[in-house]
């Protein structure tokens, strides 16, 4: 199950993305994880694999991500 979290603070995005990845101890996350995507790699976000990915509410809404 992939995660995209949104958020409009960069650093409030980062904290809670290492938050969650922080819960699942004492298993390790390994599968994909980038707590910030930049806005060149928005596509990303569409792939077929299983991910944790951070992306600031205004890249998420300027790239219609999902639609």
């Amino acid at each position: 199950m992939s995660n995209l979290f949104i958020s409009r603070d960069k650093s409030k995005l980062i904290a809670c993305a290492e938050a969650i990845k922080a819960l699942i101890f004492p298993f390790k996350y390994e599968m994909v994880y980038v707590p910030h995507l930049p806005e060149v790699l928005v596509d990303r976000v569409e792939t077929p694999f299983i991910y944790m990915l951070g992306i600031e509410r205004e890249v998420y809404e300027k790239n219609h991500v999902f639609d």
